[in-house]
C-alpha cells in the first residue's frame, strides 16, 4: 500500500503527536488514533516478559515516531504480520494506530495496535 492511499479509519486521527506526548500523559490517549511514522527494527513474537503483550503476540519493535529516537512496540494482527515479515529492517512505514498503553512498566514505551499501514516513500 502506498503511502498516498492510506486512509484516515475515522475524523478522530490524531496527526502530529509525539511520542514524548503520549509517555508524558499516558491516561489522555489510551484508546485514541494516531498517524505515525515509524522505523522497523525487528520483527517478534512476546514471551510475556512485558505484561501489556499478551504471550504469543507478534509486535513490531520500532524506533520513532520519527524523528524521535525512542521506541514503540506495535501489535500485529494475523492480516498485517504476513505484509510486515516481508519488509527489510530499517523501512519507515506510514501507521495508523490505536494506543493499547501510552507508557509499558518498565521502560515507559507506548504499546499500540496497528490498524493500517504503508511504506513510506522517501
Amino acid at each position: 500500500v502506498h503511502e498516498s492511499n492510506l486512509r484516515p479509519v475515522s475524523t478522530d486521527v490524531l496527526v502530529g503527536v509525539s511520542g514524548a506526548e503520549v509517555r508524558a500523559q499516558p491516561e489522555r490517549f489510551e484508546g485514541r488514533v494516531l498517524q505515525w511514522t515509524v522505523q522497523l527494527l525487528a520483527v517478534r513474537t512476546s514471551d510475556g516478559l512485558r505484561p501489556e503483550i499478551p504471550r504469543g503476540q507478534r509486535y513490531i519493535l520500532a524506533r520513532g515516531p520519527l524523528p524521535e529516537a525512542g521506541f514503540v512496540y506495535v501489535l500485529l494482527d494475523d492480516e498485517h504480520r504476513e505484509e510486515i515479515e516481508r519488509l527489510s529492517p530499517l523501512a519507515q512505514l506510514v501507521v495508523l494506530v490505536r494506543v493499547k498503553v501510552g507508557c509499558d512498566r518498565y521502560l515507559c514505551n507506548p504499546v499500540v495496535e496497528l490498524i493500517e499501514m504503508s511504506v513510506h516513500e522517501r
